[in-house]
Protein backbone atom coordinates (compact mmCIF):
# COMPACT_ATOMS: atom_id res chain seq x y z
CA UNK A 1 0.00 0.00 0.00
CA UNK A 2 2.85 2.35 0.83
CA UNK A 3 4.51 1.51 -2.48
CA UNK A 4 1.36 2.43 -4.38
CA UNK A 5 1.00 5.70 -2.47
CA UNK A 6 4.65 6.55 -3.04
CA UNK A 7 4.34 5.72 -6.73
CA UNK A 8 1.30 7.98 -7.13
CA UNK A 9 2.83 10.87 -5.20
CA UNK A 10 6.16 10.75 -7.06
CA UNK A 11 4.82 10.31 -10.59
CA UNK A 12 2.97 13.38 -11.95
CA UNK A 13 1.10 11.33 -14.57
CA UNK A 14 -0.45 9.03 -11.98
CA UNK A 15 -1.17 11.97 -9.70
CA UNK A 16 -2.93 13.82 -12.54
CA UNK A 17 -5.01 10.74 -13.38
CA UNK A 18 -5.96 10.33 -9.72
CA UNK A 19 -6.98 14.00 -9.43
CA UNK A 20 -9.09 13.80 -12.61
CA UNK A 21 -10.86 10.65 -11.43
CA UNK A 22 -11.47 12.22 -8.00
CA UNK A 23 -13.00 15.35 -9.56
CA UNK A 24 -15.20 13.22 -11.82
CA UNK A 25 -16.52 11.23 -8.86
CA UNK A 26 -17.13 14.34 -6.76
CA UNK A 27 -18.82 16.09 -9.69
CA UNK A 28 -21.15 13.15 -10.34
CA UNK A 29 -22.14 12.96 -6.66
CA UNK A 30 -22.86 16.71 -6.53
CA UNK A 31 -24.83 16.48 -9.78
CA UNK A 32 -27.04 13.68 -8.42
CA UNK A 33 -27.59 15.53 -5.14
CA UNK A 34 -28.54 18.66 -7.07
CA UNK A 35 -31.09 16.74 -9.14
CA UNK A 36 -32.54 15.18 -5.99
CA UNK A 37 -32.79 18.53 -4.21
CA UNK A 38 -34.34 20.18 -7.29
CA UNK A 39 -37.02 17.49 -7.48
CA UNK A 40 -37.69 17.79 -3.75
CA UNK A 41 -38.05 21.58 -4.01
CA UNK A 42 -40.42 21.22 -6.98
CA UNK A 43 -42.59 18.76 -5.04
CA UNK A 44 -42.73 21.11 -2.04
CA UNK A 45 -43.68 24.07 -4.25
CA UNK A 46 -46.40 22.00 -5.92
CA UNK A 47 -47.78 20.98 -2.52
CA UNK A 48 -47.81 24.58 -1.29
CA UNK A 49 -49.50 25.65 -4.53
CA UNK A 50 -52.14 22.96 -4.03
CA UNK A 51 -52.78 24.14 -0.47
CA UNK A 52 -53.07 27.74 -1.63
CA UNK A 53 -55.36 26.81 -4.55
CA UNK A 54 -57.72 24.81 -2.31
CA UNK A 55 -57.74 27.56 0.32
CA UNK A 56 -56.24 25.42 3.06
CA UNK A 57 -53.91 26.82 5.66
CA UNK A 58 -50.22 26.24 4.97
CA UNK A 59 -48.67 24.18 7.81
CA UNK A 60 -45.83 25.78 9.75
CA UNK A 61 -44.53 22.70 11.56
CA UNK A 62 -44.99 18.93 11.44
CA UNK A 63 -47.80 18.93 13.99
CA UNK A 64 -49.83 21.25 11.75
CA UNK A 65 -49.06 19.01 8.81
CA UNK A 66 -50.29 15.92 10.66
CA UNK A 67 -53.44 17.77 11.78
CA UNK A 68 -54.17 18.76 8.17
CA UNK A 69 -54.32 15.11 7.24
CA UNK A 70 -57.37 14.78 9.49
CA UNK A 71 -59.08 11.41 9.81
CA UNK A 72 -56.83 9.76 7.26
CA UNK A 73 -53.81 10.02 9.57
CA UNK A 74 -54.58 6.79 11.40
CA UNK A 75 -55.25 4.96 8.13
CA UNK A 76 -51.95 6.16 6.69
CA UNK A 77 -50.05 5.09 9.81
CA UNK A 78 -51.73 1.66 9.76
CA UNK A 79 -50.90 1.27 6.07
CA UNK A 80 -47.27 2.12 6.75
CA UNK A 81 -47.12 -0.36 9.62
CA UNK A 82 -48.64 -3.08 7.42
CA UNK A 83 -46.13 -2.33 4.68
CA UNK A 84 -43.24 -2.57 7.15
CA UNK A 85 -44.51 -5.91 8.47
CA UNK A 86 -44.88 -7.27 4.93
CA UNK A 87 -41.34 -6.14 4.11
CA UNK A 88 -40.02 -7.89 7.21
CA UNK A 89 -41.82 -11.12 6.28
CA UNK A 90 -40.61 -11.00 2.68
CA UNK A 91 -37.03 -10.28 3.73
CA UNK A 92 -37.10 -13.26 6.12
CA UNK A 93 -38.43 -15.45 3.31
CA UNK A 94 -35.68 -14.23 0.99
CA UNK A 95 -33.03 -14.96 3.60
CA UNK A 96 -34.42 -18.47 4.16
CA UNK A 97 -34.47 -19.15 0.43
CA UNK A 98 -30.92 -17.84 0.05
CA UNK A 99 -29.71 -20.07 2.88
CA UNK A 100 -31.48 -23.05 1.33
CA UNK A 101 -29.88 -22.40 -2.06
CA UNK A 102 -26.46 -21.93 -0.45
CA UNK A 103 -26.77 -25.28 1.35
CA UNK A 104 -27.83 -27.01 -1.86
CA UNK A 105 -25.01 -25.52 -3.93
CA UNK A 106 -22.17 -26.11 -1.48
CA UNK A 107 -20.51 -29.54 -1.75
Amino acid sequence: MNNLLTLIMNDPVYLTILVIISFAIIFSIIKKLFKFSAILIIICIMYLGYLHYTGQEIPINTNDLMNNMGENTEEVIEGIEDAVENLKKKSKDIIKNAEKIMKEKTP
